[in-house]
């Protein structure tokens, strides 16, 4: 709960009524459910108000934890098992073109497969997208 809202409600008693909504006695976590709404609403604030957290002004966001960007691996570990050796020989467009033409590849592989080849003419493939499809291309080889 934000700070300034600290002083409009009183915040060990909220405490207390959200821990009694864990009673395993219906009346009385359905009692402490209505009083904790009726203390934040006489204090004129929405359950928004008290959930939101503390403005992150000049804090940097953290990052996704799916961001594929390389810089992550700067230990020079991939995120994925290294593919097999013998799809090395192929070519990123070998692989995804394999993969795409393939009737052992289900649909949504080949959605994300399809994704991949977006990437790769945008942003480029990462380590990691690599040696993802080399893997799938190893699974399912076509």
């Amino acid at each position: 709960m934000p700070e300034e809202l600290n002083d409009r409600v009183d915040r060990q008693r909220l405490e207390k009524l959200l821990g009694l909504m864990g009673s395993p006695h219906d009346g009385e976590a359905l009692a402490a459910a209505r009083k904790a709404d009726a203390l934040v609403r006489s204090a004129k604030l929405t359950w928004a108000d008290v959930l939101a957290g503390p403005p992150r002004v000049g804090q940097p966001k953290e990052p996704h934890a799916n961001m594929r960007k390389e810089a992550r691996w700067n230990d020079g570990q991939a995120g994925v098992p290294e593919p097999p050796p013998s799809t090395l020989r192929l070519s990123d467009q070998e692989v995804i073109d394999a993969l795409l033409a393939s009737e052992r590849v289900p649909a949504r592989l080949k959605s994300m497969v399809q994704g991949y080849a977006q990437r790769m003419t945008s942003e480029g493939l990462s380590r990691d997208d690599r040696a993802h499809l080399r893997n799938l291309y190893a699974k399912l080889r076509p």
